[in-house]
């Protein structure tokens, strides 16, 4: 993208107008008829000489100073950028790579609806472009921003510290909470984005060492953060609060370990904790609880049909949440069980209810509401990089196939954007270690 700055010039133009002399007037001379006498000769009249006029004077205009232009900064991002395509409905369209190509990372939509992206992995050898990683763990430090308008990858400020797989949100006013769930240090330090510095900064310190599962916008403007200590890996929730820049530590939640438990704020401002798994010995939970903000504290609500670890969970139009998909017997590792299962949540009635299941896709799945109210589901198939998408409509409960990813994606990450495409980024083949290019998705 070049960058250009407009040339001011102001071009004065003056009209003088010429000066020129008084009038010349003719004398005539008359003949006297006489007598014989001789006549005395009339002397000539010495011409009155006419007075040359004194030139007036035209003033010099004082030139008026041509100011000088302030340029306009502008963010070059190093990829050129790649004109958005028109796509029929229900369809994807690869949009090109992000100036350095990760996975594991959380979009967050900022308010003037472009995408910012911070850290992710696992790159073993240093990028171009991208020189701060960190070599233990394949974690970057960088972040970027992707503008929907123009379809343009530009890098911003780096983060404080690199790292992956963690959680970001969009607070009141306006910065982003990035809380990293896989840092290089003892813990995951929590990082405030600023958009309009385009820098990060640390936020106040988490109570222990934390690797972040999820974190939920509160009705208040606080943030509640559930995860687990690297320490002793059980349930803990922490609430940021953006005023004083301070965490306040909330213990554990219920004993458990949850890896891949899900958080959604509820129409009534409770939030949803349901399921996760010990990552260990291979079980999962069925067992969900409640947190109640006045109270601040966690109770039990309905159990899930069955029980499941990294699955989706999305807040639908009519106050219910969608689960969707996870694994059954391990959080992450020795994963029996492939999940297309999908249930309701009512909190009207604290319960949990089967509906139907996804056409194909299993296991670690993602989902996003969309604005016509219905939700994009992606995932693999069983453990296997999947090109396929379903659609799940409220109304008749029931799942849809829609159109095919332009490439193979395993736990890719999405976001719907503020015109109600969906942008997917990250995802990969764990096998080939691939980061395909990012796509958007036409409702």
């Amino acid at each position: 993208m070049k960058r250009i700055v407009p040339a001011l010039g102001i071009t004065i133009c003056l009209a003088l107008a010429a000066c020129g002399g008084p009038p010349t007037h003719s004398q005539a001379a008359g003949s006297t008829a006489g007598s014989s006498e001789t006549p005395t000769p009339t002397p000539t009249p010495t011409p009155t000489p006419t007075p040359t006029p004194t030139p007036t004077p035209t003033p010099t205009p004082t030139p008026t100073p041509t100011p000088t232009p302030t340029p306009t900064p502008t963010l070059t991002p190093t990829r050129a950028p790649t004109p958005m395509p028109s796509i029929a409905s229900g369809h994807f369209a690869g949009i090109g790579t992000p100036q350095v190509p990760r996975s594991g990372v959380a979009p967050v939509v900022m308010r003037d609806g472009r995408v910012l992206v911070a850290g992710g992995c696992c790159q073993l050898q240093p990028l171009p472009g991208a020189p701060n990683w960190d070599r233990a763990s394949g974690t970057m430090k960088s972040a970027e921003i992707f503008d929907p308008a123009t379809g343009s990858f530009t890098f911003t400020g780096e983060l404080v510290f690199p790292g992956n797989y963690g959680t970001a949100t969009l607070l009141p006013s306006g910065r982003v909470l990035v809380v990293l769930g896989w840092t290089v240090l003892d813990g995951s330090p929590a990082q405030i984005y600023d958009p309009t510095t385009g820098t990060f900064s640390l936020a106040g310190e988490l109570s222990r060492d934390w690797s972040a599962e999820s974190a939920v916008l509160l009705r208040d403007g606080q943030v509640l953060l559930i995860g687990h200590t690297l320490s002793d890996n059980v349930a803990r929730a922490e609430l940021y609060d953006e005023a004083t820049n301070r965490f306040e530590n909330l213990g554990q939640i219920d004993g458990q370990v949850r890896f891949g438990v899900s958080g959604t704020l509820l129409e009534d401002g409770r939030v949803l904790v349901a399921g996760g798994g010990d990552g260990i010995m291979g079980s999962t939970w069925s067992s969900a609880l409640l947190y109640e903000p006045s109270t601040k504290r966690f109770t039990p609500t309905g159990s899930m049909t069955t029980p499941r670890a990294g699955h989706s969970a999305t807040l639908l139009p009519d106050g219910r949440v969608l689960i969707v998909g996870g694994l059954k017997g391990n959080g992450f590792m020795i994963a029996e069980t492939h999940l297309r299962t999908a249930e309701l949540y009512d909190p009207k009635t604290g319960q949990f209810t089967s509906t139907s299941s996804s056409t194909r896709l299993g296991g670690l799945m993602s989902a996003t509401l969309l604005l016509d109210g219905r939700v994009l589901v992606l995932g693999p198939e069983s453990d296997e990089p999947s090109k396929l998408a379903d659609i799940f409509d409220p109304a008749t409960g029931r799942f849809l196939k829609t159109g095919s990813l332009a490439v193979a994606r395993w736990y890719a990450s999405m976001v719907t954007l503020l015109d109600g495409r969906v942008l997917i980024t990250s995802g990969e083949n764990p096998y080939l270690d691939e980061k395909p290019d990012w796509e958007i998705y036409f409702p």
